[in-house]
């Protein structure tokens, strides 16, 4: 490939978030599931943010309500009741009277005691009409021809044919029904092919312009089956419209279809319709195209809706924006007639169990009625929800144009300043998509310019932190065999860390050294001598980086080891003692298959403490190691010595042992004064890890029994002491130099003064 083919080709942070933009923009047109869910709770996000908006006032709802239910009865009422109702409200002068209920089936009441409680007009008949019928019982038992003559009259009293003369007297209601969409919600019926419902004629857009060419428009709801009202009502009407729901994938009503195309009919919904014969019901115009429903044009007024005929509801507020009447309320005349005068009724239930609840992005609980009296309030008013056709075009470009942007800002800022510009871009965008939509209702794509904002900034820091790792490693190949990997990286995070200096922190120290490594090398052959001791060495070092500590260097056969250094360690003296367990553990299993391989065996000792030392670059200005100097490194050196004199493995000093007190189970050995250091210190053995019971602890107690009575200067008593600890633990060597001091200071007492520290003149 040229090279300016490949310079082309070569990966810069710009051109990390071009790739980005573009990988979204592919994503955009198809649209996944998962994403269109995300930026429908967006739009929700900003209807709720938008707030309430006031109605026109010329929508009321009479609503079958938990009132109406207490006084009239349960639902269904008898259809001599909704006749009444609608004739009261047609006599206080509604507009128009949309009903989101139907009657499929006749009436079941055809007795004449039925059609007295349907006729009830208030609970307090319900006694009256009890004693009627039980007169009338007693009287059919003995006088059968009463009964007869009874029976004849009452089925003259038919309450569907008094609904159906209500509604055609009233000259206004509009009324409702549902289409099945599934075939499989009535699997009883083949092929709806039967005789038209009545009134479709007149509930047809009454003019619809297409091309010539258009046999059936793309993309419409076409249903199988419309469930309306019994002819007897059906054909008193002056329209019907349909009033199913099509939520979206979430279950959130957003928009509703406002025409569904059945048997070669272009229907409208109940709202619609209601709001049609509320004036002028012939100036409504369908236009459809090849692509689908252009839009619906109401004299002057366009009206946009989705090439599938989706209108998107702009929702005034939450449940109960709209003025509520209660139905027994205006059976009873409590309603002053100028509410219902020249409005727009709406008749449906909202009482709890029998209303279809629905989902809305303001509320979760939501009457389907009142959504019909939002889509009327907004046909009415002309302020709707759009996505406009040139809306993805206009997203497209818009993240394209913001990938650039971003891919040349971010790279030019600092990790902490790019994500506070991060942050405000994305809150911005998420404010200014949200006044557009208040303010001219333009419904934009908020999704995913907010997933190109982090996603941008992630890709562009992601793209910096592998180039400035590629350009550590660099250094890091430089430098690794000459220093620990710690330093390495400390380095690399700060290249003025190279110079000499340190800084005074409290640390902790780890020796080890292999005892009696002269006689060791004295055995073998210079060669089997290296193995070995590369084989130890190495696997000392893997437990030392196991717990977080910096090799610090190589003595011979000695280890020195730091914790919390370079990088800070809160519990170092846990992690060193750790480390110190681990490396005994390992030095078995090495001495195990050393013997297999006839390489002798050995031993090693520890020393570790804790305390304030230098860290630092130590060394001339060309040649410098990284390292820890001051009194408390000596002291950890001269532990680790002492682990000969008291046949011990790991000894720690008091202030080690302060700080992982409980961890460990620990002995107190001696009070000693080392060489170089005027002041004496505890010192400590560990014996394991607390919970793990690696040998019977029964002695302990007996050993530091034996050890406090040695400084009260009870020799005798404490030497029975330590003798009962090697009854125990046969070959203990602590016990055994105690027995020997005890023995020994018998015979030469030491002077008044004397305060139990042993001082050690050897390193």
């Amino acid at each position: 490939m040229p090279f300016a083919l490949r310079r082309w080709f070569r990966l810069s942070a710009f051109r990390v978030s071009l790739f980005l933009s573009f990988l979204l923009c592919l994503i955009y047109l198809f649209r996944p599931s998962f994403l269109e869910v995300f930026e429908l709770k967006a739009y929700d996000l900003r209807m709720r943010w938008r707030g309430s908006l006031p109605t026109t006032g010329r929508v009321v709802l009479v609503v079958i309500d938990e009132k109406s239910l207490e006084e009239l009865g349960q639902w269904p009422w008898s259809r001599i009741l909704m006749a009444r109702l609608i004739e009261i409200l047609s006599e206080y002068g509604a507009r128009v009277i949309g009903l989101d209920v139907v009657w499929p089936e006749p009436e079941r009441r055809m007795g004449v005691l039925d059609s007295l409680y349907g006729a009830a007009e208030s609970p307090e008949h319900l006694p009256l009409l009890q004693e009627i019928q039980s007169r009338y019982e007693a009287l059919a038992i003995k006088h059968k021809e009463l009964d007869e003559f009874l029976r004849s009259i009452s089925s003259k009293i038919q309450p569907d044919r008094v609904l159906a003369e209500a509604i055609a007297s009233s000259g206004r209601v509009v009324l409702g029904n549902f289409f099945i969409m599934n075939p499989q919600e009535v699997p009883h019926i083949q092929e709806d092919s039967g005789q038209l419902p009545p009134l479709i004629r007149q509930s047809e857009y009454p003019l619809i312009r297409k091309p010539r060419s258009l046999r059936q428009v793309p993309h419409l709801p076409r249903p199988f089956f419309m469930k309306g009202n019994i002819p007897t009502i059906a054909n008193a009407g002056k329209a019907f419209g349909f009033f199913n729901m099509v939520p979206d994938i979430d279950g959130v009503v957003r928009s509703v279809p406002l025409v569904m195309e059945y048997r070669g009919y272009y229907l409208p919904p109940l709202s619609l319709q209601t709001l049609r014969y509320a004036g002028d019901p012939d100036r409504w115009i369908l236009h459809l195209e090849e692509f689908g429903v252009a839009g619906i044009q109401r004299a002057e007024q366009w009206i946009p809706t989705t090439e599938m005929g989706f209108f998107y509801i702009n929702y005034r507020g939450k449940q109960g924006t709209f003025p509520w009447i209660s139905a027994v309320d205006v059976l009873r005349h409590r309603v002053d007639p100028s509410r219902i005068r020249d409005k727009i009724v709406l008749i449906g239930a909202v009482a709890t169990g029998i209303f279809d609840l629905r989902v809305t992005p303001l509320s979760a609980i939501f009457p389907g009625v009142e959504i019909h009296a939002n889509i009327i309030d907004n046909l009415i008013e002309g302020d709707y929800i759009i996505r406009p056709e040139w809306a993805a075009l206009m997203d497209l470009l818009f993240l394209l144009l913001m990938g650039m942007v971003l891919g040349w800002a971010y790279p030019r800022m600092r990790p902490v300043s790019g994500g506070i510009v991060m942050l405000a871009l994305f809150v911005g965008n998420l404010y200014v998509n949200s006044w557009v939509m208040a303010r001219w209702g333009y419904w934009l794509n908020v999704i995913y310019p907010s997933l190109l904002i982090p996603l941008s900034f992630l890709g562009v820091s992601l793209f910096r932190y592998i180039h400035e790792e590629r350009e550590k490693r660099k250094i890091k190949g430089a430098f690794q065999f000459y220093v620990t990997p710690a330093v390495v990286n400390e380095i690399l995070k700060d290249p003025k860390a190279l110079r000499l200096g340190g800084e005074q922190k409290v640390l902790t120290v780890l020796f080890s050294d292999i005892r009696g490594f002269t006689s060791i090398s004295e055995s073998l052959s210079p060669e089997r001598l290296v193995h070995l001791l590369n084989e130890y060495l190495t696997e000392m070092t893997g437990v030392v980086f196991r717990y977080g500590g910096t090799l610090d260097k190589y003595i011979g056969d000695a280890l020195m080891a730091i914790y919390g250094a370079p990088l800070p360690q809160e519990d170092h003296p846990l992690k060193a003692c750790q480390t110190a367990l681990d490396m005994m553990d390992e030095l078995k299993a090495l001495q195990k298959k050393w013997e297999d391989q006839g390489m002798p065996r050995i031993d090693i000792g520890i020393g570790i403490n804790t305390g304030e030392m230098v860290v630092g670059n130590m060394g001339s200005a060309k040649r410098f190691d990284y390292t820890v100097i001051g009194d408390s490194v000596n002291l950890a050196s001269r532990l680790e010595g002492l682990n000969k004199a008291y046949g011990t493995h790991i000894l720690i000093s008091e202030f080690t042992e302060e700080r992982v007190r409980g961890e460990f189970l620990c002995r107190e050995v001696d009070w000693v004064r080392v060489k170089g250091k005027a002041k004496p210190v505890r010192i400590y053995e560990i014996l394991g890890r607390r919970g793990v019971p690696a040998e019977d602890e029964g002695w302990l107690p007996d050993f530091e029994e034996g050890l406090a009575l040695y400084r009260e200067r009870e020799w005798i008593r404490a030497e029975e002491c330590f003798q009962r600890v090697l009854d125990k633990r046969p070959e203990d060597p602590p016990s055994l130099l105690y027995v020997e001091r005890c023995r020994h200071l018998r015979r030469f007492p030491p002077p008044a003064h004397w305060d139990g520290v042993f001082e050690w003149e050897v390193k």
